[in-house]
């Protein structure tokens, strides 16, 4: 005779908990709305967590505040670089075509909307909110040019390119790249990404990288 299981195994009361991933992404998309539609002073924890359709609670296991929600929204951006510094070239030859996906993924989401918006509320905000800087530098700029410097650093273990200084040069590539389109857009004398055409600026970062290979 079949064992009936339903009363051995009676059904979990309350809402089925979300997996973690799922509960970040609602916090980083809340977040990024209410930075940008409300501004960094009016933006709150509860505005956030009603617009993610979360608890408070929930949200300070992610976060201690406000500085802490932009921070992980600006290190989602460059979590989003960690895919393609995956790939190795397989030979010299390769090395500028992979870097050239490499700088094509971090000018996509770096010069983005969201991006140039937050840029804009830094720049509008840092003189009453002194953390803001430290925060954006802190999981944008620095961890971007940490993860590409990793991806060069690799490369020259493989022997395919023979850069010096990864650090430095990761550094100037991507102030090359990035902080005057940056500021045009944020100025709105440019678009953002998509509409700005950002591949002549990567043929000319390319060619003044390859340039300065044994200086860099």
């Amino acid at each position: 005779m079949p064992q009936d299981l339903s009363a051995a195994s009676p059904r979990p009361r309350g809402r089925p908990k979300r997996p973690e991933n799922e509960v970040h992404d609602k916090i980083i998309e809340a977040a990024t709305w209410a930075f940008l539609n409300l501004g960094y002073a009016d933006a709150t924890v509860d505005t956030i967590a009603k617009r993610a359709g979360l608890a408070k609670k929930t949200i300070y296991r992610f976060a201690e505040g406000k500085a802490d929600l932009l921070g992980i929204v600006i290190k989602s951006w460059t979590d989003s670089y960690l895919p393609v510094v995956e790939k190795d070239p397989a030979s010299p030859e390769e090395f500028l075509q992979v870097l050239r996906e490499i700088l094509t993924v971090i000018a996509n989401r770096a010069l983005s909307r969201e991006a140039v918006g937050i840029f804009r509320l830094l720049v509008a905000d840092s003189a009453r909110f002194p953390e803001l800087p430290k925060v954006y530098n802190q999981n944008g700029v620095e961890r971007a040019i940490t993860i590409l410097s990793a991806w060069i650093r690799r490369q020259q273990v493989r022997g395919m390119v023979p850069v010096k200084d990864a650090e430095q040069a990761s550094g100037l590539l991507l102030s090359m790249l990035i902080a005057e389109p940056l500021r045009q857009a944020a100025l709105g004398l440019a678009c953002p990404m998509p509409d700005y055409e950002i591949e002549p600026r990567i043929d000319a970062c390319l060619r003044v990288f390859q340039a300065g290979f044994g200086a860099l």
